[in-house]
């Protein structure tokens, strides 16, 4: 099992962007924090992960890295 840590480096490496939150990412949802995959900023804003780039938002921040490397796993298996 990685280490958080480690999560992190391999989410950052994938070109993930980590930490507080944009505004203009998921609005119908709360949180101070986000974790998303690389987007654009003509993609933004996006109400969910359904009409943009894949994005979770929140305020447990290791949660949140948690289902961001479960999702960049699942689409490099």
């Amino acid at each position: 099992m990685p280490s958080q840590a480690d999560k992190v480096m391999a989410l950052l490496y994938d070109g993930f962007t980590i930490g507080q939150r944009n505004d203009r990412l998921n609005t119908d949802h709360a949180g101070y924090f986000m974790v998303v995959e690389a987007y654009e900023e003509s993609q933004l804003p996006t109400k969910d992960g359904s009409n943009g780039p894949w994005c979770v938002v929140g305020f447990d921040l290791p949660q949140l890295i948690d289902q961001g490397f479960e999702f960049m796993q699942s689409y490099k298996e």
